[in-house]
């Protein structure tokens, strides 16, 4: 019989060398790890108080926009809210301030401190109609399409016009065996524009009136020795409808007009002309209980007055004529004569600086110019910046945010 061999155990343990190794190895692992997670605890508590901190700057902005503000001279009232102090004088110069919130702010239990800035984009100019003033699109404020006309002239409809007169005088030329001698050069320098802006009741819709904004290019046979090119003369012209809305009658206050300048090398007076045309359903008095005055804005893009420094001429802009015009004339399609429209337009701004670069009329009820910024009820938009700052620290904002405001 064999015998069963024996299988010894080891059941010493470990040994206190063996458990102390062991502790450090355990204590070199956990200890970065319990910091790591206390950093994690501690980030996400930053990230919660600076979300909440972001939450309270935003209401504190929407408050702010919503609050009313004034003009005063060229600079803005300060809030009525009691809640905010000056934080910095005035500058009376751009209108430019700072409040300070009176009381700190508690957020996740702990206490901050809120500014907030305003800076107005456009300042106040010097109303003196000697005085060129650009244009600023800010000082329109937010356009309101319920009661707004916006007509956009994008400078392509005259490289259209240009194109169409020379084909029309290519095409008599071949018809009647000629050669052309009609150049680009010669086109872009004698074609007239004319802006006709028609206010007419809408025949979709008999409770809104329609307005339609063509532009029409003729060509200017004075600008070329007296003489008309073959196949154009001084019936031939090119229109392009670029703007038909309909609005109801007791709705509408304003048409801005943004159009193109006609600027042309060498050539020291120009025109553009503006027509009004109205029918009968666009009597000042019928105008669906409205008697209100319509504003009218007419604004020459990319460019400066004549007398403007070289240094000042913003890029990608050009210098209007030395004697440059802006003729508003008025017509009616019903027969009963003219002045419904002109009645009914009670201010034109434009943003041309008066003397020889000027808006000129002699059909309109209404002074034939204001500045777009010497009104006090023309609105300016400004920026807000709302800073939050932890307790102790005024330097680096521990969160920001920004928004804008149409001041009134």
């Amino acid at each position: 019989m064999k015998k069963k061999k024996m299988i010894k155990c080891n059941n010493r343990g470990f040994t206190l060398i063996e458990l102390i190794i062991a502790i450090a190895m355990l204590a070199v692992i956990t200890i970065p790890l319990l910091s790591y997670f206390s950093d994690a605890a501690k980030h996400n508590a930053q990230n919660r108080r600076k979300h909440n901190a972001s939450i309270e700057a935003q209401n504190i902005l929407e408050s702010l926009k919503s609050t009313s503000y004034s003009l005063n001279d060229e600079s803005v009232v300060l809030t009525n809210d009691s809640s905010w102090v000056s934080d910095v004088a005035q500058a009376v110069a751009n209108g430019d301030y700072t409040l300070k919130k009176k009381d700190t702010v508690n957020i996740d239990n702990a206490h901050f401190t809120v500014t907030a800035k305003i800076t107005p984009y456009t300042q106040r100019l010097n109303t003196d109609s000697t005085v060129a003033k650009d244009y600023e699109k800010s000082v329109i404020g937010t356009m309101d399409t319920s009661k707004d006309v916006l007509i956009a002239d994008r400078g392509t409809v005259r490289v259209m016009a240009k194109e169409y007169f020379m084909a029309a005088h290519q095409s008599y030329c071949d018809g009647h065996s000629l050669t052309p001698n009609l150049t680009e050069s010669i086109v872009d320098k004698c074609l007239d524009c004319t802006i006709i802006i028609t206010a007419k009741q809408d025949t979709s819709k008999t409770s809104n009136t329609r307005i339609t904004a063509e532009l029409k290019y003729t060509f200017s046979d004075t600008r070329n020795g007296g003489v008309y090119p073959a196949g154009i003369d001084g019936s031939t012209s090119y229109k392009d409808t670029v703007n038909s809305t309909s609005i109801p009658k007791d709705k509408l206050e304003n048409i801005y007009l943004f159009y193109s300048p006609t600027i042309i090398s060498g050539v020291s007076t120009i025109t553009d002309n503006v027509v009004l045309v109205s029918d009968d359903d666009f009597n000042n008095v019928a105008q669906g209980g409205n008697t209100s005055p319509v504003n009218l804005y007419i604004v020459a893009q990319n460019s400066v007055n004549y007398n403007t420094a070289d240094a000042d001429v913003p890029a990608g802009y050009q210098k209007r004529a030395q004697i440059y015009t802006v003729s508003i004339s008025t017509e009616s399609t019903s027969g009963s004569g003219k002045g419904y429209f002109g009645a009914k337009v009670g201010r034109i701004y434009a943003n041309l600086a008066g003397g020889d670069d000027k808006i000129a009329s002699s059909d309109l009820t209404a002074t034939p110019q204001y500045s777009l910024v010497d009104k006090e009820d023309v609105a300016r938009l400004a920026d807000i910046e709302v800073n939050v700052y932890q307790e102790g620290n005024t330097t680096d904002p521990f969160v920001t945010v920004t928004g804008s405001k149409i001041l009134e």
